[in-house]
């Protein structure tokens, strides 16, 4: 059942395509910061500034320069449900769920549900991250950061993990990998969640997307001195501290957000 739910995920008109687009924007952000190093190339003699020119410096998470960068993790959300946050809502709405119980434990099936749509959520987003990674690797090597250059890397003090960034920064870059696969497979699970108490597969597929925005909304209107917006402390967008507590607290929000509608769905189960 759990390989089936997977094939269904990857293998969709939908993963295709929102795979595409998101790697044309990560291979655009790569793209960007090595031409753009080329330029600087004319200026390497007055100061080669070596401990800038890194991996860690220029990929896509910490590519401050370009728009491709804020691009794709403003539409991450929406990304991230596209191969399997509809899944439910279809097979709900067609019947297909109550076949499927039939022959399958209730608990199992949905158990397996979740499971695809949080695994195929953080693969879709994740992966071009990942290709980005490896693209600006051509250019640049993975450089140990140099502590005086900390103003070019704009890693603020006491952020999340920033203090592997010095130290070991291929921990802090797996790290915020396995962040942000956590983020995109929790959105992918809450409009999964969200199929149990909605009929209209907009507000499920955009209700991820309509949360952060709020919270980024919030964040900045009320100049709240953490980076609360996830849209922001995954990528290179944070201009305020990015506490670990905020991250790993968010994420447990979000797990008991989903958990919730679950259970007030499974209730009701107006589909």
């Amino acid at each position: 059942m759990m390989r089936i739910e997977l094939r269904k995920a990857f293998s969709g008109w939908k993963f295709v395509v929102t795979f595409l687009i998101l790697c044309i924007i990560s291979a655009g952000s790569a793209l960007y910061v090595i031409t753009g190093s080329f330029r600087d190339v004319f200026h390497a003699g007055e100061n080669p500034m070596l401990g800038v020119t890194s991996v860690y410096k220029y990929w896509m998470g910490n590519d401050w320069d370009s728009w491709f960068s804020s691009l794709y993790f403003f539409l991450f959300p929406i990304a991230a449900v596209m191969p399997a946050g509809l899944s439910l809502y279809k097979e709900k709405k067609t019947n297909y769920t109550a076949q499927m119980l039939i022959r399958e434990n209730k608990n199992v099936y949905y158990l397996h549900k979740y499971l695809a749509a949080f695994i195929s959520g953080g693969v879709i987003v994740c992966l071009p991250v990942i290709m980005n990674i490896m693209v600006v690797a051509l250019r640049f090597p993975f450089r140990t950061p140099d502590l005086n250059y900390d103003i070019y890397y704009k890693i603020q003090p006491f952020s999340f993990a920033s203090g592997l960034f010095y130290t070991r920064p291929w921990l802090y870059l797996i790290l915020r990998l396995a962040v942000i696969f956590l983020y995109a497979g929790l959105c992918a699970v809450l409009s999964t969640s969200v199929s149990f108490i909605c009929r209209n597969r907009y507000i499920i597929v955009f209700t991820p997307q309509i949360l952060f925005m709020v919270v980024n909304f919030c964040n900045m209107a009320f100049q709240i001195p953490y980076e609360l917006s996830p849209i922001k402390f995954l990528g290179a967008g944070n201009t305020y501290i990015v506490a670990s507590s905020v991250v790993f607290g968010e994420a447990a929000l979000l797990i008991a957000v989903s958990l919730t509608l679950f259970v007030f769905g499974r209730k009701r189960d107006v589909l």
